[in-house]
């Protein structure tokens, strides 16, 4: 079974929403608002039913959806941009 119609749909559906994640960062939102944003109208498009296809997935297919996370990150915390994603997972980890 292969799932990159559904992983492409899925990226671009959630790619459309960092639009609106910059314009709230635009907008002077704080981080913990960006946040919000993010976790409840980005993630939820990431991870629906992600334990029926995410292990289905290839290699690309799972670091194509980890690209919006990390777009996601840069938008919610500037100052980690050139920072490794995992650094940028540790500061999101303790700064919720």
């Amino acid at each position: 079974m292969n799932w990159q119609l559904h992983t492409d749909a899925i990226t671009h559906k959630a790619a459309s929403r960092l639009h609106f994640l910059r314009i709230l960062r635009k907008s002077n939102l704080k981080s913990h608002h960006l946040l919000h944003f993010y976790l409840t109208v980005i993630r939820p498009v990431l991870e629906y039913c992600s334990v029926v296809w995410h292990h289905g997935l290839t290699k690309a297919q799972s670091e194509t959806l980890e690209a919006i996370q990390r777009r996601a990150f840069c938008i919610i915390y500037p100052p980690t941009i050139g920072m490794p994603y995992i650094s940028q997972s540790c500061q999101l980890a303790f700064s919720s």
